[in-house]
């Protein structure tokens, strides 16, 4: 990512913040629309059409859905100058980790059950 911006003649943002697990077990569960919005306080998007975009602003998934992750496992790295508290809270309001693993996420993988809530056959 970091190459295809410095040949397009753009900046990035060095990392600003790991989002690290505040206890151990599965990731079972996230809310994508929360981690959006999380990227939307940083400047990644616009709430507004008047709203500025910082283009060196964005986060990265560190981990995937069933993993085992311990207290301190680095689960989100954000890239950005602002709204770094916000977008950590939300983040890490938005994840449901469990001390067992999920059966769904036992018995697939995580982008079968993103094509089963699509209505994509996979």
């Amino acid at each position: 990512m970091r190459k295809l911006a410095m040949e397009r003649g753009q900046t990035m943002a060095k990392m600003a913040r790991e989002v690290r697990a505040t206890k151990s077990g599965y990731l079972n569960s996230m809310n994508c629309e929360q981690i959006g919005y999380a990227g939307l306080v940083m400047g990644a998007g616009r709430m507004l059409s008047t709203d500025v975009i910082d283009a060196t602003a964005g986060i990265e998934m560190c981990v995937r859905l069933g993993d085992r992750i311990e207290t301190g496992t680095t689960l989100f790295k954000l890239y950005g100058t602002r709204g770094l508290d916000e977008a950590e809270r939300r983040i890490l309001e938005s994840l449901t980790i469990q001390s067992e693993r999920s059966k769904s996420l036992a018995t697939s993988n995580s982008n079968d059950l993103i094509s089963m809530k699509k209505g994509i056959p996979s």
